[in-house]
């Protein structure tokens, strides 16, 4: 006898109130709990209404959701209580969550604001974690909005709850369990390529990928995926987001999914420090606008209490006409003073008044009239520890420098190398490397000094206690909970810095960053070598990569990775900010000469590969365009200064 409203069953323990919704396969009930005193969910699934193969398959998701939900507690997931049969159905019985599910919410507000959305998403990564590493082994596979209840929580945050998990995977299992022998159960709108393709062992990373599309359709207001088959970019997409935003979601439903987030907990620390830094930027433009503001007014005041002289009184005009007319009767007088004698040299008086006339007209027409008191500009103060580059005349041959199997002592840390002025080949033939790497060409450029080593955490931090760099965004680093600031890191490579901070940082330097093309030189030399060390495969004795190490590495450890000017750590250990733009199609385009990238774009160009980044990205030519306010774990900064003849 199928459940309806004002029903008693078992004996009295429930009475059902009324239905709260319907499935394809079941209905879903609201009753009172009289043994516990408590309202509680039952999902009922009515034998009279399936064949009895359905019958027997959904019977066993219900034993399965039963036993994997009594297993799990978390305050992000509903908690099931008991499987009960009345009559001939099956009665899942659950927590009783007040709220509708997201998708409803989505359906009926479009899209939630930036903070909501990313609250819900963190929420759900504490969810996962707790799923992914229970014992069970347990991998949710059908995340989707439908399957996410929310409730209110005051100022306008919402509390999810993660449910329905029938077609979970457990430990062993594959693909064949309640699937098609095809791929993985699931819906295609939150499916990753591994689940729709493929019915092997699922790993964690396709729930990840499942939030990723989640937090881009909360933002949207309408699914990703979409417009990610259709070939849109996620920075398309979300073009109204921060670029740290997008390139996190990004990783997070990355298509290969050893390129995404390892485990939930590391999007939520993604999502988190990017939304502190935001935080921290708004708290420190409004710092600074109150600073100005206080300035303007202590200016206004001191302007009002100064006496003004008789002579800044009289308007400008006057005052420069004042003067013509005081040099003139100079020049007049000057002139009646010199003999006229046959052997004198006559002076042309009117060649001088006319000089002074054009410098006064020149000095007006720079400085309008008017009557508002000019402040005076101060007179910006250079950093005291300006590093001052090599002062050996440049060799005119680009002979390798060899590498050292000594240890690098600290004070060698500031070093630079030099790159003599020349030609050299840029880029990868076509049909080798990525496309923004083609057309091979060549390039001249005009010597120029680059940073023999990565810049250290302990080279940074002299800029941020100089005032001149913000932090980096966090101190840690991917397995040391302290990075940044610690005495044992001062000689390793400073990450979580975007292209802003490197900037800041070099020209605090009295320098810059490298172009693309430098950069490029500096690590390849002249003979178009695909790695910095030649055209041998990279191996663990060259350079830090592909998570070898699992982190940074001391800067200067590879010595047998040496670039021809002996530039050191150009492929791997972090990525390096460059200064252009990003553009697939520079190449294109390029000037022969001294490139200096587009003159716009979203992206700015990383080089030079990172520690968790496989061998394929160690080439010399490899580019990669990313936002330029993110900032990672694997991202630093390495600078360049012209040669000049000075230098």
């Amino acid at each position: 006898m199928p459940l309806s409203p004002n029903t008693t069953i078992l004996d009295g323990k429930y009475t059902i109130i009324r239905q709260l919704g319907k499935g394809a396969f079941a209905y879903v009930w609201l009753a009172e709990d009289h043994a516990v005193g408590q309202q509680v969910a039952i999902k009922e699934l009515r034998r009279a209404e399936l064949s009895q193969d359905e019958f027997t398959k959904l019977s066993h998701r219900f034993q399965r959701e039963a036993k994997i939900g009594r297993a799990l507690r978390h305050p992000n997931l509903v908690e099931v209580y008991t499987v009960e049969q009345w009559d001939n159905d099956l009665l899942l019985v659950m927590e009783y969550v007040e709220g509708e599910t997201l998708q409803e919410r989505l359906d009926r507000e479009g899209s939630l604001p930036l903070e909501a959305a990313l609250d819900v998403a963190m929420q759900l990564c504490d969810a996962l974690d707790a799923v992914h590493t229970h014992p069970l082994g347990i991998v949710h596979r059908d995340i989707k909005p439908s399957n996410v209840l929310v409730t209110e929580r005051g100022q306008a945050k919402l509390s999810p709850k993660l449910t329905d998990f029938g077609v979970a995977q457990l430990a062993g299992e594959t693909g064949r369990t309640f699937g098609s022998g095809r791929h993985h159960p699931g819906t295609p709108l939150y499916m990753a390529p591994e689940q729709e393709s493929g019915f092997g062992y699922l790993a964690p990373a396709a729930d990840i990928y499942a939030v990723g599309l989640i937090a881009g359709e909360m933002l949207l207001g309408r699914p990703m995926k979409p417009r990610l088959l259709r070939g849109d970019k996620w920075g398309e997409v979300l073009s109204e987001e921060p670029g740290w935003l997008v390139e996190s979601l990004q990783k997070a439903a990355a298509e290969e999914w050893r390129a995404r987030y390892r485990k939930a907990g590391e999007l939520k620390a993604a999502l988190e420090a990017g939304l502190r830094a935001e935080a921290e930027g708004r708290e420190r433009a409004q710092r600074e606008a109150e600073g100005r503001a206080r300035r303007e007014q202590e200016q206004e005041a001191r302007e009002r209490e100064e006496p003004q002289s008789p002579w800044r009184r009289i308007p400008v005009g006057a005052r420069v006409a004042a003067v013509f007319l005081v040099v003139v009767l100079a020049v007049v007088g000057i002139r009646a003073l010199i003999p006229t004698g046959p052997r004198a040299t006559p002076i042309p008086t009117a060649e001088v008044v006319e000089t002074v006339v054009t410098a006064i007209v020149e000095t007006s027409t720079r400085f309008p009239p008017t009557d508002t008191p000019v402040p005076p500009t101060p007179t910006p103060i250079p950093p005291t520890n300006t590093p001052v580059p090599p002062t050996s005349t440049p060799r005119p041959t680009a002979t390798p420098v060899p590498p050292t199997s000594t240890p690098i002592p600290p004070t060698d840390l500031g070093a630079m190398v030099f790159v003599p002025a020349g030609e050299f080949i840029m880029g990868s033939p076509e049909g080798e490397g990525d496309d923004d790497e083609d057309p091979q060409h060549t390039v001249y450029l005009d010597a120029f000094y680059i940073d023999k080593y990565e810049v250290t955490n302990a080279g940074y931090k002299g800029c941020v206690d100089d005032g001149v760099c913000d932090p980096p965004s966090r101190n840690s680093s991917s397995t040391r909970d302290s990075y940044y600031g610690n005495p044992e890191y001062d000689d390793y490579p400073v990450i979580y810095v975007s292209w802003y901070d490197a900037k800041a940082y070099c020209e605090w330097k009295g320098m810059r960053l490298p172009t693309e093309a430098e950069w490029e030189k500096a690590a390849r030399g002249t003979d178009g070598r695909e790695y910095p060390w030649g055209n041998g495969a990279p191996d663990e004795a060259k350079l830090n990569y592909d998570k070898n190490v699992g982190d940074t590495t001391e800067v200067g450890s590879y010595p047998g990775g040496a670039s021809p000017y002996g530039a050191m750590d150009m492929a791997g250990n972090v990525w390096e900010w460059v200064a252009d733009w990003h553009d697939a199609g520079y190449y294109s385009a390029a000037p022969e000469r001294n490139p200096q990238g587009p003159d716009y774009g979203p992206y700015r160009v990383l080089r030079g590969s990172s520690w968790d980044y496989s061998r394929s990205w160690a080439r010399c030519a490899v580019r990669r365009g990313v936002f330029p306010d993110l900032r990672s774990d694997n991202r630093g900064v390495r600078c360049c200064a012209v040669a000049t003849s000075s230098s």
